[in-house]
């Protein structure tokens, strides 16, 4: 039996061939520990999946150097959750980074409310948002929109989740 642990490979069977008692009875072997997971409680978690550390992978603009780089993404079926920590020296008035995965077709636009933005060293009083568009996720200081400055500290903490398109 190769359930839960790993998968079963079977041997293509061809018209001609002589079927086995042997075939008949792994594969019942197989039905049987999959009916038996599903009916009695699984051994393991289907859904129980690791953090990816995305940070070396993704596109991010805005900023000239980092003190503090972590994007990481977890996908759940079609869900993504997405937590992302940068800090360090501005260079733009623009913040962004790609997504792991590109974002559902409907809504063509989603925002969220980012947890802590600080803009030239000044920790804002209120919330920034974030724009996810396709494989973007755009960042600004505060809800209305606004520009960063294109100098000193820029730091951005959030987590977010969204419909992946596959």
């Amino acid at each position: 039996m190769a359930y839960p642990t790993s998968v079963v490979s079977f041997t293509t069977k061809n018209t001609g061939d002589a079927i086995q008692p042997s075939h008949i009875n792994d594969l019942q072997t197989e039905v049987t520990a999959l009916e038996t997971g599903l009916l009695n409680g699984l051994s393991h978690d289907l859904f129980t999946v690791a953090w990816t550390d995305y940070s070396g992978t993704s596109t991010v603009t805005g900023w000239t150097s980092f003190t503090t780089k972590v994007i990481r993404y977890k996908k759940v079926g079609k869900l993504v959750f997405v937590e992302f920590t940068l800090d360090g020296t501005s260079n733009a008035t623009s913040a962004s980074f790609t997504l792991p995965y590109a974002t559902a077709s409907s809504p063509a636009t989603t925002s969220f409310a980012i947890g802590l933005t600080i803009d030239n060293g000044s920790a804002a009083t209120t919330s920034g948002r974030g724009d996810m568009a396709t494989l973007t996720c755009t960042l600004t200081p505060n809800n209305a929109g606004g520009n960063w400055t294109a100098s000193g500290q820029k730091l951005v903490r959030g987590q977010f989740f969204y419909e992946a398109s596959t």
